[in-house]
């Protein structure tokens, strides 16, 4: 109760017409200890009755508590870390869940669920309502367990519960829970403290990878989740304490709690971009600008608008290395850029596209020619070329520091010497770094110690070898058919055993016998022999000459790799970053960086109305301040094509949000909802419980709608309509229903079960915690492993975790079973489910294939299986393998045993449709599920270019959700956030300070608080 007491109570006292709170830690409160359920399980559980008075300066007052409800969750989370800080001190070991949940160790799931009636009674009822258990949402866990609660029918007495506990625990195998001697923590090398602040650090990183600013509140709670008992609340208070007074931690002024890194990483945003006004080069002058301008505008037949002409000439013809292009959707920025870039290369620049989305990326592409990929791989491809340049500069820098009477550096021993760091370009290049930061390759320092030369007297089909033996003398093999065609076949039998096994270390043995054994059958008949000194001098010296011309142009290669990121030297490269306002900023912030490291360009397009990024930050919106920008607003709207679709949007502009939705022509079903309120006409509980669980049956009876709707339409028609949605459970209901339709027609036959992955959404502070694996899923291998045998892009199935000692057990695909520690190993996880695909399938690719061993050998590139946000139709599936035609026109074959990414793709939810356009917009809006809000109204209805429909249980409610602003957080608080911050205060205080101020009691002393204990006495949550 410390937490509860110290940041949810207050008093509240008018002074003159000002509501004033006060911080209270002193409350008066019962608890009640309990040990069983309402449905006669064993659940130790406290119950904690808070009186509403408290004391102030002498007086008795009645509390200010508006904030304990807000907080309830979190001091449920601080309860169950306190309880099993507890339980782990008195020897009992725990295993933990992804959720701060936890059981004690030794018990099967089965043995668990034996004494679970209600989570089963609550996951039924989940899936009742067509609600998965395992991604079901707090509300929805919370509305299960009221549905559910019978009234008590017995009496609450664990000791009368005893006798049929010990049967049921006999019957399912159950035995006294191990107590140990010495419990975690005493055998921990790491103090509560230490552990305090590992957790809170992990909160830190959790709640700042998605927002910029966060509640007090989130970050208490995921401490305490993350700490997994190791500390107690007092711990972890001060270690709070102390990350607040080290300022990796600060308080804005609305209250919310920001970081360090949020602050430091807008601070960097908005110098950078500064620094970046008048500091590259322009494309071209204003008078090539109007030249290439109506050239192109002749070819065209078009004029570009005044907006886009004005963009585009800011972005030719200004010498800033940043801009930014603010666009409304429909604008016609892709049109702008394909002027843009004829523009550019016609003066020699090359112009590249990436953007947030590959689908996205594909039709930047497509409409205006830029080359264009994720902006992730981007990212990744300019990670390597700094690392090159910045390998080349180092090895340059050694050898020119280096006496030419230096000794030639040993590289058989420095590939030996751990100490060593060993690196590699993308270029193949081998680079060995010692502790005092010498950096060497092998072609600077070539030394060939043997040369071939074909051997004439066989009309050149053959060659001689001459080698220079650690001796110093030349010796020459060859000379005869038979003593030459050994040497041949020696060399290849390497060459075969490297292409079979690969150059792995698993594989390293095998090769080396083979080679061995070959060399043994061989050597003999290769016919060696040393050579005179004439010949021996001759030898030399054209090794000499060949090793220094070799060196020569290796020191060329890597001056011009080195130089290739000079971030002083203007390069003539346009890069264009498409959907800039969905990049997170510390995404932003990396484009940004390796914008300058190359000494390139970047043009950032995007629109501030539309979806923001998953990531925190506000980048693209804040960046508009630092950077020369160009708006292309409703004059260059080109995109709707029908009075009806631009007052639509034209309304959605005003915002005017709720009558755009309004005017939106619906298909709207309340049937189950009109008669839950029939049954419970009088407003509360019972009525909000009915109307919710009735929304959820129409919800489906309007899905049904749409999807027959659907169904109904041509072919050829279909395509032109693009089906939104705003969550992924009723994308996949929406999908369902459609397939169903589409066989009940006959459209659909001869489908294949598939067992496809989902990706989990884990942060990456999650990703490092053992807990936060459940078993049963699938886990794919980010890097390889040789220690344990495990490739790159392997996949493992999780079967058990061990918050303990941090480590998730796996089982490889080959039935080999692995552990690994959860902070170190690169796991992406995923949810297996199961899909039926059939010829004439919509689908979506979700992640790119991986190439397989063999064909990087080939030579085949990634580029050659990007498949990541594709969409196409199944031609076939056959032996294991699906056929499928893409939109673009790109034929695939993927090897369903090896690729199990793919989804159906009949709808699509909000942020996926970003960047698409299609005749008709049908909107599904499920008033019960999805964050509605202004930003997803926006980028729905302007995806139309003639029709919109609305599919929904509610249309008033749909309108009135449509509206709500939806906008992610700033390490910095605006103006208007902290104005409404104090608004907000102000009502609260003044709505529970009517009547603030009585005294509870006269003026008599005030006695100590008290606390009440009752009888039944338990420890728990």
């Amino acid at each position: 109760m410390e937490h509860p007491g110290q940041f949810c109570v207050g008093i509240t006292f008018k002074s003159g017409s000002i509501f004033v709170r006060h911080e209270q830690g002193n409350l008066i409160y019962a608890k009640f200890e309990h040990s069983i359920s309402r449905e006669l399980d064993p659940q130790t559980h406290t119950h904690v009755v808070i009186a509403n008075m408290t004391m102030h300066e002498g007086r008795w007052m009645s509390l200010s508590n508006e904030r304990l409800l807000e907080l309830r969750t979190t001091a449920d989370q601080i309860y169950k870390a306190a309880m099993a800080h507890e339980l782990q001190k008195a020897g009992y070991r725990l295993d933990f869940a992804h959720d701060g949940n936890f059981e004690l160790q030794g018990y099967t799931p089965e043995q668990v669920n034996e004494f679970s009636l209600r989570t089963q009674q609550i996951d039924a009822w989940l899936a009742a309502q067509g609600i998965e258990p395992d991604q079901a949402t707090g509300a929805d866990r919370t509305r299960a367990f009221y549905s559910t609660r019978a009234a008590k029918a017995a009496p609450d007495s664990a000791e009368l519960q005893r006798e049929q506990w010990l049967e049921r625990g006999q019957a399912a195998g159950l035995q006294p829970a191990e107590r140990h001697e010495k419990g975690p923590m005493e055998l921990e090398q790491t103090t509560p403290r230490q552990e305090a602040e590992r957790a809170v650090a992990m909160a830190r990183k959790h709640l700042g990878e998605r927002e910029m600013a966060f509640s007090r509140k989130d970050l208490y709670a995921n401490a305490a989740r993350f700490v997994e008992g190791r500390a107690s609340y007092a711990d972890l208070e001060a270690a709070i304490q102390r990350e607040f007074k080290a300022g990796e931690l600060r308080e804005r002024p609305d209250g919310k709690i920001t970081t360090r890194g949020g602050m430091e990483a807008e601070k960097f945003l908005a110098h950078h971009l500064e620094a970046g006004r008048g500091a590259h080069i322009k494309v071209m002058s204003d008078a090539e600008f109007d030249k290439s301008l109506g050239l192109w505008e002749r070819k065209k037949g078009f004029a570009l608008s005044d907006e886009q002409r004005n963009a585009a000439h800011m972005i030719l013809t200004g010498n800033d290395r940043f801009q930014g292009v603010q666009g409304l959707a429909g604008t016609g920025k892709t049109t702008l850029l394909e002027f843009v870039r004829e523009a550019a290369e016609s003066k020699g620049w090359a112009v590249r596209g990436h953007s947030n989305g590959a689908e996205q990326a594909r039709k930047v592409e497509q409409e205006s020619g830029i080359k264009s990929g994720t902006t992730a791989r981007h990212l990744i491809d300019e990670e390597i070329k700094e690392k090159d340049a910045m390998l080349a500069r180092a090895a340059l820098r050694t050898l020119d520091r280096r006496s030419s009477l230096s000794p030639r550096p040993d590289f058989e021993k420095l590939e030996k010497d751990k100490s060593v760091t060993k690196s590699q370009d993308n270029g193949g290049r081998r680079y060995y770094i010692t502790r005092s930061g010498e950096t060497y390759t092998a072609a600077l320092y070539q030394q060939s110690r043997s040369v071939e030369v074909r051997n004439m007297r066989h009309a050149g089909l053959t060659k001689k070898t001459y080698s220079v033996g650690r001796d110093g003398h030349v010796y020459r093999q060859g000379g005869t058919l038979k003593s030459e065609a050994a040497a041949a076949a020696r060399q290849g039998i390497n060459r075969s055993v490297d292409a079979f096994f690969g150059r792995g270390v698993a594989s390293l043995p095998w090769r080396a016998l083979i080679k061995h054994e070959a060399k043994r059958a061989l050597v003999k008949h290769e016919n060696w022999g040393r050579v005179g000194l004439l010949r021996g001098s001759l030898v030399k010296a054209q090794l000499g000459i060949g090793d220094a011309i070799a060196r020569s142009a290796e020191y060329r290669a890597l001056q011009a790799q080195a130089q290739s990121r000079d971030a002083d030297k203007p390069m003539r490269i346009l890069n264009v970053m498409d959907e800039a306002s969905m990049s997170a900023t510390t995404d932003f912030n990396k484009v940004i960086k390796s914008t300058e490291q190359a000494g390139e360009k970047t043009v950032f397009l995007g629109d501030r109305l539309q979806h923001q990024s998953i990531g925190a930050g506000t980048a693209f919106e804040q960046a508009q301040a630092h950077m020369p920008t160009v708006e292309l607003g409703r004059d260059s709207i080109r995109r709707q094509q029908t009075e009806e679709a631009k007052s639509i949007v034209g309304r959605i502009l005003d915002g005017d949000h709720a009558v755009a939705v309004q005017a939106t022509p619906a298909v709207e079903i309340r049937h189950a909802q009109e008669a839950a309120l029939v049954q419970h006409p009088e407003k509360g509980r019972e009525q909000s419980e009915a109307l919710r669980v009735a929304a959820r049956e129409d919800n489906a009876a309007v899905i049904k709608k749409l999807s027959r709707d659907y169904v109904a339409l041509p072919p050829a028609e279909r395509d032109n309509v693009i089906v939104i949605t705003s969550t992924n459970s009723d994308c996949r209901g929406i999908n369902d229903a459609v397939r169903d339709e589409r066989k009940a027609h006959g459209e659909l036959q001869a489908g294949v079960k598939v067992e496809t992955l989902e990706r989990t959404d884990k942060t990456a502070a999650e990703s490092k915690r053992a807990a936060s694996y459940r078993p049963g899923e699938i886990v794919q291998f980010g890097a390889s492993y040789k220690a344990i045998g495990v490739e790159k892009n392997a996949y493992a199935r999780v079967e058990r975790t061990s918050a303990e000692h941090n480590t998730v057990a796996l089982r490889l695909e080959s039935g080999h079973r692995v552990t690994v520690q959860a902070g170190k190993a690169n796991l992406q996880s995923f949810r297996q489910t199961e899909r039926e695909f059939a010829p004439g399938d919509r689908i979506r690719f979700t992640k790119n294939e991986s190439l397989t061993r063999s064909e990087r050998d080939a030579g085949k590139a990634d580029g050659d299986r990007k498949l990541n946000g594709m969409s196409g139709v199944v031609m076939k599936i056959q032996d294991g393998v699906m056929h499928a035609r893409l939109d673009g026109g790109r034929e695939v074959a993927v090897n369903l045993r090896e690729y199990r990414h793919i989804d159906h793709a009949y709808a699509t939810t909000s942020v996926s449709a970003q960047g698409q356009t299609k005749n008709q917009v049908w909107v599904h809006h499920n008033t019960e599920g999805g964050r509605h809000g202004d930003r997803e109204s926006y980028v729905n209805l302007t995806r139309m270019r003639d029709v919109a429909k609305l599919y929904t249980q509610d249309v008033a409610k749909a309108a009135q959700q449509a509206g709500v602003r939806l906008n992610k957080s700033t390490a910095s608080a605006s103006r208007d956030e902290v104005q409404a911050y104090k608004d907000a205060r102000q009502v609260k205080q003044m709505n529970a300070g009517r009547g603030a101020g009585r005294q509870a009691a006269a003026t008599r002393p005030a006695p100590q608080p008290a606390v009440a204990r009752s009888k039944d006495a338990g420890r728990g949550r």
